[in-house]
């Protein structure tokens, strides 16, 4: 069999080339909750090796929005093997959005009678127990997931991302770490010879803010830590960025690509970079707000308007409760898509032959 494929290698990719050999490896944990909301594919294919990473999220539908996804971006990867090649990215865009659409179905499907789609946002009659002390009347239906997949095209030798979302993808090197551990142990070796091939799509990102703040619906979000004394009487949230100086320019840099050749201090839509709040970081560091991750990220959410009235057929209005989403894109949550939040995800690809060389200066 290996004689067979390197013929059909040398044929594909001229004499000497060779399908490359690769180890993979899943392992997954529901991280202290009741249900596994993660979700994962391999996909071998003869030109190409694809690797797709799903963390599903949302009460209701988290596990679901997962799966569902993780099974479209499968399948329209393997259903174009040509465009794969030809176009990787624009593959994966598609790939992303047929998901997305996805998601968003089976989500309607599993929720049955008494659904109400308003302006691509899925409702639900909200609890009568909260509406009685006041709360809008109607809630959006939970359920969305991440999505980082790695296309390793084997004739190019070049590894092609696309994501959306805070799973991240790393690419590390043969160095070791400082304690002697061959490098991908952890994330960071001693020397720092890794590629963080995922853009970060969280409520921290200043390119991300910015992006959102330069739609009109987008000025409406709250970006905050999720402090465990949210709640509490008299409780201030805590604030991520200070409020713009000046207005951003409305409509432009919806779906912009995630921060590749940003100027400083503006996005690479133009709109300008948001301004940490200090003051707010240091409160939420005192208040004991966790780290989501390894990198020591503080959790953080978009905040939706509580009481947002989304316009139906004729201008009835449905007053829609807040929602709060711990990421910027996303595949599924329609509600935070009339906010800007979308399901685009952004690309890079690496030339497997000098991936540092970029990131080195050469």
């Amino acid at each position: 069999p290996l004689r067979k494929e390197g013929e059909a290698a040398q044929r594909r990719w001229g004499p000497g080339a060779r399908r490359p050999m690769t180890t993979l490896c899943a392992w997954s944990d529901p991280g202290g909750e009741a249900e596994n909301q993660d979700a994962c594919f391999t996909l071998d294919l003869p030109e190409a090796t694809v690797w797709g990473v799903f963390d599903g999220h949302g009460r209701d539908h988290g596990a679901l929005a997962a799966r569902v996804a993780a099974a479209a971006v499968e399948r329209e990867i393997s259903q174009a093997r040509d465009r794969l090649l030809a176009s990787p990215e624009a593959t994966l865009r598609f790939a992303f959005e047929a998901a997305h659409i996805e998601v968003l179905d089976a989500i309607r499907r599993a929720e049955g009678d008494g659904l109400v789609a308003v302006a691509g946002v899925l409702l639900r009659r909200a609890d009568p127990e909260s509406t009685a002390d006041g709360a809008p009347p109607w809630e959006a239906v939970d359920g969305g997931t991440t999505a980082t997949v790695c296309c390793f095209l084997h004739g190019p030798n070049t590894l092609v991302t696309a994501s959306v979302g805070d799973s991240a993808a790393l690419l590390a090197r043969g160095a070791r770490l400082a304690d002697g551990r061959e490098a991908g142990d952890r994330s960071k070796t001693d020397d720092g010879s890794f590629l963080l091939l995922a853009p970060d799509h969280s409520p921290t990102s200043a390119l991300e803010c910015a992006r959102l703040r330069a739609r009109p619906e987008g000025r409406q979000l709250r970006f905050v830590y999720r402090s465990p004394r949210a709640g509490e009487e008299g409780h201030a949230p805590l604030n991520i960025w200070r409020p713009a100086r000046h207005p951003p320019p409305g409509g432009g840099a919806a779906d912009t690509e995630g921060g590749v050749g940003a100027a400083a201090g503006s996005s690479p839509g133009g709109a300008p970079l948001p301004e940490l709040d200090r003051a707010s970081l240091a409160r939420a560091e005192a208040e004991g707000v966790p780290f989501k991750n390894a990198r020591r990220e503080l959790h953080a959410s978009i905040l939706t308007p509580d009481g947002w009235p989304l316009r139906g057929r004729g201008g009835k209005a449905y007053a829609v409760g807040a929602q709060a989403l711990c990421m910027t894109r996303s595949l599924g949550d329609s509600l935070h898509k009339a906010f800007g939040v979308v399901a685009r995800p952004d690309t890079r690809a690496v030339d497997l032959a000098a991936p540092f060389a970029r990131a080195n200066g050469a």
